[in-house]
């Protein structure tokens, strides 16, 4: 299973969980907005009816005055007292008319008054909701992105103990590697012995190489083998070594774009081993991840200048100074391991969902 994956597989409910939330806050949203609306217009309407309700009083207070006008006129205008009776009885008409009308307008007023209360209820309880859906969100986004953090560490985690594990040699393997050598330094040593023998090796091979007649191909097989078996005899496993794995599994070292538009590498370690290097511990396993990174500045062909190797948000990395245009020349590199084996390491873009964990603000 590749990296991106891994992270489908581990965040598929959880991206779902954020999308259903999501949705649910633009729905609250939609709610919250219509409610405030509906409060604007109703306000709006209790201001009209206020201004009706003070034009009314001074309607009606203008009608008491008049009505004390006419009394003091039919005290003093007696013959004009039927004239007068009658306009205070239009009057009182057009008072009584005012008072319900201002009745009418207080009513409506109470109407309005209970809308804009309904309102404001139906405006906090979709705050209320907003804010729960909102917290939800957050806790949801949180848990998503503990897991990909995760996810991105085991898989940091394995590409170092796959290094660490290459660089451990089978110690059969290594014991014939050093009979090698001593055989190498015997043969320029001993010319008279060990030398002799190794050329007489070779020029039965270059011979038994040419010959046609098999009874000449057999004996030229039987002296070699009396040659090869004093050799062997020295020094074991010399002429016999076997190959080992020419590659182990090939691992991905995943690059991104950081804030400051810079290719950034993530290298093939924990914080645990970066911590052990930087301590100065030693080791075949540290030796070979020192080697990881060497072989990789140099496929590169990085200068000490031109970036820095840091743990930066629990993850080490390698900060380059270089823009987007510069990873997509390189495939990768390989790593040749005292052990005998090559790791081939493959430059791949970070997942973007990734990018989040390790692209924060520096």
């Amino acid at each position: 299973m590749t990296l991106q994956d891994a992270v489908r597989e581990a965040t598929r409910e959880l991206s779902d969980q954020v999308d259903y939330l999501k949705s649910q806050c633009e729905r609250a949203e939609s709610e919250k907005a219509a409610a405030e609306e509906r409060w604007k217009h109703l306000s709006t309407e209790i201001t009209l009816c206020r201004q009706r309700e003070d034009g009314l009083r001074r309607e009606s207070q203008q009608l008491h005055d008049a009505q004390d006008e006419i009394q003091r006129r039919l005290d003093e205008l007696d013959h004009q007292r039927s004239i007068l009776v009658d306009s205070l009885l239009a009057e009182r008409a057009k008072a009584e008319k005012a008072r319900h009308a201002l009745h009418d307008e207080k009513h409506a007023e109470d109407t309005v008054r209970e809308k804009l209360s309904t309102a404001e209820l139906q405006i906090a309880n979709a705050k209320q909701r907003l804010a729960e859906t909102d917290s939800n969100r957050l806790r949801a986004l949180g848990e998503l992105t503990t897991v990909l953090r995760e996810t991105l560490q085991r898989t940091l985690t394995a590409s170092g103990a796959a290094v660490a594990n290459a660089a451990v040699a089978d110690p059969t393997w290594l014991e014939q590697k050093r009979n090698i050598d001593k055989l190498r330094a015997a043969r320029h040593e001993d010319p008279a012995g060990v030398g002799s023998l190794c050329e007489q090796r070779e020029q039965y091979l270059s011979l038994l190489g040419r010959a046609t007649v098999p009874e000449v191909r057999e004996t030229l097989r039987a002296a070699l083998a009396g040659v090869e078996q004093q050799i062997d005899s020295m020094f074991p496993g010399s002429l016999s070594l076997r190959p080992t794995e020419t590659t182990a599994d090939i691992l991905e070292i995943h690059s991104f774009l950081n804030p400051h538009g810079r290719v950034s590498i993530l290298l093939p370690m924990n914080v645990g081993t970066w911590q052990a290097i930087s301590s100065g511990e030693t080791g075949p396993q540290i030796d070979a991840l020192m080697l990881t990174l060497w072989h990789m500045a140099k496929g590169l062909g990085l200068r000490p200048d031109q970036g820095e190797f840091k743990l930066l948000h629990g993850f080490p990395r390698y900060d380059s100074a270089f823009d987007a245009d510069f990873l997509p020349l390189f495939e990768g590199f390989r790593v040749a391991l005292p052990s005998g084996r090559n790791i081939e390491f493959r430059f791949a873009q970070l997942p973007n969902e990734l990018r989040e964990v390790v692209d924060l603000e520096d």
